[in-house]
């Protein structure tokens, strides 16, 4: 069942309008900008001034661009250049006074913003001895290590004395060049792509300056550089609002569900029916039908479950119903994992279902593990029409099978008697219940409910025909909630 109607992939549609505007089609050309094979004069230019007046190091040239090199089209009035040629070389330096230090830690690769930079005092701090780049505003961090994870950002642009890692490779573009052109190019998965395919190394996978360097980024003339900046800096904004507005609006669809099964909870959903067969006769006939099961050996006889005091309801429900603890109407067996080192009893068709597989609106069937014949005979088995729910971890996700399947010990089935497996389903989704499984989890790192904690837990019971009435009336709102 989808859960959202605002559900969409953000970062794909990130990646799409990059990607549009590397190729010149996010913005449209304009015939009067100067085209970038003047500006790039003008940036040899600047660039033999600068070596004159020794404000940067003479380099050495980088290598022609091959047609061979070209990845794909762009406009004619842009160039392919690399981007070692469009930026100034980097300048190490220790730093002689107090200075804002920026490393990859402060990187929030999320909004690819500089988020936790350090304030560092020389006489009293220890410097670190990657803090060796002299930082200027705007100029753009790439982080070396593990570039797919792009710990890119901006360098704010304030007045204090700022110095980088050397973990990062300062892209300080010309003045002729838009650095915000720049960090957007450097972010799209063209380059990123690209500089994932150079890393080396095993513990930290990184690249060499040089691959950046060296790598061919298209340039399309300084004002349309602009342009495209502030198209994708807009559509951006424009995204981060409609995730904000999904975001609120999946916070609102939680909060009606639980409003929804609370309502159903207290049989406040539906109207009863004075002719309903109230749930008290319901109530007998589940024990006959568990004197049944014992008598005729399906089942073991267990100790009586403690009578729910009155002290334990939580809250009032109709007259019709009944309080009831989960193993006084249904059958509950715990799941087993076949030993892994015995190969024959893997690799059949029988679903092999763990506590990921079970989300509350769907279970995943086509798992990473199936059962053979073999397999089948040393695991548990439920059937259709039985809950599966998780005890251990990330307790209370549950739901009804559809067909027969396996699962393992972390997951608990639960087989109802008579009743309907929907309404305890929906019950055991409410916050009371699994407010109550949590309190009543062993109190270690990782909740755990076993079997007997699972069987003293108590819902409201419906006549049998208000509950068909509930799960009908529930169905029908969540499907309401889901697409409206």
């Amino acid at each position: 069942m989808k859960t959202n109607s605002l559900d969409f992939d953000a970062q794909a549609l990130r990646e799409k309008i990059l990607d549009l505007a590397m190729r010149g089609k996010l913005v449209p050309q304009d015939p009067n900008d100067e085209p970038a094979s003047v500006l790039l004069e003008k940036i040899k230019a600047e660039k033999a001034e600068l070596i004159k007046e020794k404000k940067i190091k003479k380099t050495k040239p980088l290598p022609p661009i091959t047609d061979d090199e070209k990845p794909f089209d762009i406009p004619d009035s842009w160039e392919w250049v690399r981007l070692g040629d469009v930026i100034k070389p980097e300048v190490h330096k220790k730093p002689t006074k107090n200075f804002t230090y920026i490393d990859i830690a402060s990187v929030d690769n999320k909004k690819n913003q500089i988020a936790n930079p350090n304030k560092i005092n020389i006489a009293k701090d220890k410097i670190a001895s990657r803090a060796r780049q002299e930082l200027d505003s705007n100029d753009i961090l790439f982080s070396v290590v593990r570039p797919y994870l792009k710990n890119i950002a901006l360098v704010p642009d304030n007045d204090e004395y700022k110095v980088g890692s050397t973990g990062f490779y300062v892209l300080k573009p010309f003045k002729l060049i838009s650095r915000k052109y720049i960090f957007y190019l450097v972010l799209s998965e063209y380059v990123i792509s690209k500089m994932t395919q150079k890393m080396k190394g095993d513990n930290s996978p990184s690249i060499r300056k040089g691959d950046l360097q060296g790598l061919i980024i298209p340039l399309p003339p300084l004002s349309e550089q602009s342009r495209i900046a502030a198209k994708i800096a807009q559509l951006f904004a424009l995204l981060r609002k409609v995730e904000t507005s999904t975001r609120q609006y999946a916070k609102l669809q939680t909060l009606l569900k639980s409003k929804v099964l609370d309502l159903a909870m207290r049989g406040k959903l539906v109207k009863q029916d004075p002719n309903d067969e109230p749930a008290s006769v319901l109530l007998e006939k589940i024990k006959a039908e568990k004197q049944e099961l014992i008598k005729e050996k399906k089942i073991k006889k267990t100790k009586p479950l403690p009578p729910i005091t009155d002290d334990e309801k939580p809250f009032d429900i109709p007259d019709s119903w009944e309080w009831v603890r989960l193993g006084d109407v249904s059958l509950i067996t715990t799941g087993n994992t076949p030993s892994k080192n015995n190969l024959i009893f893997y690799g059949g068709n029988l679903s092999f279902i763990k506590p990921a597989d079970i989300q509350n609106m769907a279970i995943n069937y086509d798992t990473d593990e199936f059962l053979s014949k073999e397999g089948e005979e040393k695991g548990r088995i439920a059937h259709k029409g039985d809950i599966l729910i998780t005890c251990i971890g990330n307790l209370g996700r549950n739901n009804v099978l559809n067909k027969k399947a396996a699962y393992n010990q972390q997951i608990n089935n639960i087989s109802p008697l008579i009743l309907n497996s929907e309404i305890l389903h929906f019950f055991m989704l409410s916050n009371f219940f699994i407010s109550s499984m949590y309190r009543l989890a062993s109190a270690t790192t990782l909740p755990i409910l076993n079997k007997s904690k699972l069987a003293s837990m108590f819902v409201p019971l419906p006549p049998l025909n208000e509950q068909q009435r509930i799960i009908k009336q529930i169905l029908k709102i969540l499907r309401g909630i889901s697409n409206d």
